[in-house]
Order: structure tokens, then C-alpha cells, then sequence
């Protein structure tokens, strides 16, 4: 079954990106007069097609890309009329012609973007918060008064302030109302007066802080260097290249700053602290997220979860007496205590009613560890507007663009090791469980392998469409082209480099899938 989704969704993933590539070629060729003798999905043997106004239009079984046939890419190709030939159009509209099919990987991953943000709503996990500043925005109220990061809030208008939720339901109440704000800072008590300002479009008051989370990492991205370094959700980072970290915007202040440098951490586990040492190379995608809250989504039929009486939207509060604050922690006590009875105690509904029930964790054969059998819960966040929707998306491909830039600039220049580099089956893979986790996941993953194609074909590379574009630009500054053979064995040598690195980044994959290196 795994096969299965595997295939589907990786035929999917490159059949759409491939296409959206080719038929950037495509119409550009055929508003530029070029003659398009084939526009093809999939490859190997035709299946069907139907030829319409000269071009071919067809589907092959294979459905892992496509191809555009055009006329007169090279100058052994005769005509019958030779101004429809691709060699004999202008410098300018050549350029084109190969610039559109990238441009075309751009449009897709701001369309899926677009509906995303505009038709969906974000997938949001409920992070789990506390009364915490991890950010003050610049000129706002809190900023005014002198409210900093890492301030501990502890009361609100006399009310004492048990969780950030709690506070920022009450601020959302007072727009335009003075409103009294005690917190801690240094082990100090520090009083404020703060007048919230209505949210233009809800009408809800804000003072322009965010919250913080506990020292406590929540998941790790799969195949990041966080991974990589054997980081495992659950770990409580203590100490980050010598400093003391209390609060995870600490975390990533201490990632920033030991960017591009070796350092350690000093992590607690159920099993002791741990010592681990890693290379910063890109801290804003170190591979860590912040804890969540141990809410529960799906339950399955059958395990222990759904005989304990377990629900959707239950929150686990206490396991055997001990508070439990977060997703991870959750996940230890139960993996820890396969075949042995656990009272659990969850909060239920509006009121937050409590409910003990007994859980037995079942021996999972494969890991050794007990399983309940339910599933981390998510949310759908706000739907922006279509204008809102497209702002975002073109914000969203322009940021993942410059970071993919300066990605590859860190490669090139041995900044960074080759085993960042993912090749067909490590990107197979990323589908494969991407798909597994939705079919938003899965467009999200396309967007940024799309964006990712369609950056590299632009780059001076013989054999990508980048470096054809630079032999055009080369002919538009002699006056004249390069012979098509001196051409041609420039392209076939840069090719060959290009199945080279595949070859060994493949080799990487599959070295990685087996020994989890």
C-alpha cells in the first residue's frame, strides 16, 4: 500500500511540475510562430493522441513528466517554411521561449500557494504557549510602554494569568481600554498600563506581542540537519554552545547566531542529558518545530486509545498522577510503558470537564515501544481573501526563492556539504510521506520542489535551459550563433555532468534510506 501512495503521488508531483514546465515552452513557441510538432504527458509508447493545427497532442504510460517537440532546435532540422524554425527567431524570442518554461514552475507554486491561502486556510497545530513574550513588534502599544522578550506575565487587570491564551482573550476585549499588565523580568515584579489597539478588521484589541514556548522540541523535520544530528521530539535543550536556554525563542536566537559554525548542545532525555554536536549551516531550517499541545485528532478503531474510552478533541492533562503539557511528553510516557496500565486523565468539551479512564500501550513489534493509536490534532486556519490570498503567495514564492538561492550559493562555494542534496529518491520519498499527510501537504511539497526545477533550469548550466539561454545571449552580443556542433557537444558534456551528479546523489539517497545516515 505504501508502494502504491508512493507512486501515485510522486507520478502527480513531477507530472504536474513537468507540464506546467513544458507548456511554458509550448505557448510561448506558438505565440512566437514557432511550429510545436508534439506536446506529450508521460512517456514510453503512445497510448492516444490527436494532432490539432499541426501540433500532436498526446498521453504515454509512463506518467512521470513530458516533452514538447519543438521545430528547429537545432540546424539540421529542415523546414518547409524556415522562419518557423526556433534557430531562425531572434535572440530575444529564443530567450523567451526558454526563459517561459521556469517562469511556468514559478506560476504553479504561486497558484498552489493562492489555493492554499485563499481556498483552504493554513493546516495549524496547537502549539502549546505560555504567558511568555518571545517577540515585541516594533511601535506597538507593548513596544511603547517597554514591555521586552522573555517578560513572564503574571497578571491582568488583578486577574492572575494562567496560560497565554487566557491573556490574550482578555486583551482582545479591551480595545482602546487601559489595561494593567503585571510580569516578571529577572526575577523582579514590573508594572504597565498598555492601551490595546483595535484590529482593523475584527475590531479585537491587540498590544503586539507574541508568545513563547517551553525549552522543548516538538518534532523534527524529517532529512534536516536536525535529523541528521539524531535530535528526537521530546528533547529539552538545555544549553546551546554554552549558554542556558530556558524559553525555545532562545533556541532559535542561539541557531542565528552560530550560524555557520560547529557547536554543542547539551539535551535532557528520559534517558539522561546527551551531548550533540552539529553544524549550523542554515538556522532558520535548522529541522526543529516548537512543542504541541497533547490534543488528540484521530483515534483508532481497535487499539488501546478507543477501548480506554479516548475521543477526538480529548486533551491529555495527567498520566499516572504527572502533569502533561505537550504532544512529546505524552509520547515518552506511553512509548516507555508498553503492556502496563496507565491512568490517564483528559479534559473534554467547552468546559474543559476532566475524565479518568485506564490505558494499556500495546507492544508496537517494529519499534518496541507502546502505541495508543491516535493521531496528533490540526486545525484549518483563517481563509484569506483572493487579494490577500495572492499577496501572500507571491510573498511566499519570492521568500523560499532568495533562501533556495543562498542554499545553493552555500553549496557551490563548500560552505555546506553535499549531503543536503536530495536526488530522485530522496525526493521520492519526501513525497511519499507528504502525501501521507494530507493532500495539502502534498501541494505544499510540489510548490517547493516546482520552485526548486525551476530555479535550477535557469542556471549557466550546459543542457539546462539556463545555459542555452546564455549560448543566445552569447549570439546576440557576436552577431552571429556558435556552430551547432561546437553547440551541441557543450550541451551533451553538460549533460553528462548532470547524470554524474544524479548518479551520486542517488547513491547518497539510497545509502541515507538504508543505514539512515
Amino acid at each position: 500500500m505504501g508502494f502504491i501512495i508512493g507512486f501515485l503521488s510522486v507520478s502527480f508531483v513531477i507530472s504536474l511540475i513537468v507540464v506546467f514546465h513544458e507548456f511554458g515552452h509550448y505557448i510561448t513557441a506558438k505565440k512566437s510562430g514557432v511550429l510545436v510538432r508534439e506536446f506529450c504527458v508521460g512517456f514510453g509508447p503512445l497510448l492516444f493522441g490527436k494532432t490539432v493545427n499541426e501540433t500532436h497532442y498526446c498521453v504515454r504510460p509512463i506518467p512521470l513528466g513530458g516533452y514538447v517537440d519543438l521545430a528547429g532546435m537545432d540546424e539540421n532540422d529542415e523546414l518547409e517554411d524556415p522562419s518557423r524554425a526556433f534557430y531562425n527567431k531572434s535572440p530575444l524570442v529564443k530567450m523567451l521561449i526558454l526563459f517561459a518554461g521556469s517562469f511556468m514552475n514559478f506560476v504553479l507554486a504561486f497558484l498552489i500557494y493562492w489555493i492554499i491561502y485563499s481556498g483552504y486556510g493554513l493546516a495549524q497545530k496547537p502549539y502549546y504557549t505560555i504567558p511568555v513574550v518571545s517577540m515585541v513588534v516594533a511601535d506597538s502599544p507593548a513596544y511603547e510602554v517597554g514591555i521586552q522578550k522573555l517578560d513572564r506575565i503574571i497578571e491582568v487587570d488583578s486577574m492572575a494569568v494562567k496560560d497565554w491564551d487566557q491573556f490574550r482573550n482578555y486583551v482582545q476585549q479591551k480595545p482602546d481600554a487601559d489595561v494593567k499588565v503585571k510580569i516578571e523580568r529577572g526575577g523582579a515584579i514590573v508594572d504597565f498600563t498598555v492601551k490595546p489597539k483595535a484590529n482593523p478588521k475584527t475590531g479585537k484589541g491587540y498590544i503586539g506581542i507574541m508568545a513563547n514556548t517551553i525549552n522543548e522540541v516538538g518534532e523534527v523535520i524529517p532529512e534536516s540537519p536536525a535529523f541528521k544530528a539524531k535530535f528526537k521530539p521530546g528533547d529539552r535543550i538545555l544549553k546551546i554552545a554554552g549558554s542556558e536556554i530556558k524559553y525555545y525563542s532562545q533556541i532559535e536566537e542561539k541557531l542565528k547566531e552560530n550560524e555557520g559554525k560547529t557547536i554543542n548542545f547539551i539535551v535532557a532525555r528520559a534517558t539522561g542529558e546527551v551531548l550533540i554536536e552539529s553544524k549550523i549551516d542554515f538556522a532558520e531550517h535548522f529541522g526543529f518545530l516548537p512543542p504541541v499541545m497533547p490534543l488528540i485528532g484521530d483515534v483508532m478503531d481497535g487499539m488501546p486509545a478507543a477501548a480506554g474510552g479516548i475521543k477526538p478533541k480529548d486533551k491529555i492533562v495527567k498520566i499516572n498522577g504527572e502533569d502533561i503539557y505537550t504532544w512529546a511528553e505524552m509520547l515518552v510516557f506511553i512509548s516507555q510503558n508498553p503492556g502496563k496500565e496507565l491512568a490517564v486523565t483528559v479534559a473534554r468539551g467547552e468546559n474543559n470537564e476532566l475524565v479518568e479512564t485506564k490505558v494499556t500501550p500495546r507492544l508496537d513489534s517494529v519499534s518496541g515501544e507502546g502505541r495508543i493509536g491516535v493521531a496528533m490534532k490540526s486545525s484549518v486556519g483563517e481563509r484569506l481573501t483572493i487579494i490577500e490570498g495572492a499577496k501572500a503567495s507571491f510573498n511566499q514564492v519570492v521568500m523560499i526563492t532568495i533562501e533556495m538561492v543562498k542554499g545553493i550559493k552555500k553549496l557551490v562555494m563548500g560552505a555546506i556539504s553535499m549531503d543536503y542534496v536530495q536526488g530522485p529518491v530522496g525526493i521520492a520519498k519526501t513525497v511519499k510521506d507528504q502525501a501521507v499527510e494530507g493532500f495539502f501537504s502534498l501541494l505544499n511539497i510540489t510548490a517547493l520542489i516546482s520552485i526548486n526545477i525551476g530555479l535550477l533550469n535557469l542556471f549557466p548550466i550546459p543542457g539546462l535551459d539556463g545555459g542555452r539561454i546564455i549560448f543566445t545571449f552569447i549570439e546576440t552580443i557576436r552577431r552571429r550563433r556558435l556552430s551547432t556542433a561546437i553547440e551541441e557537444k557543450i550541451h551533451a558534456f553538460g549533460i553528462v555532468l548532470l547524470i554524474l551528479l544524479a548518479i551520486l546523489v542517488t547513491y547518497k539517497d539510497i545509502v541515507r534510506l538504508i543505514w539512515g545516515a
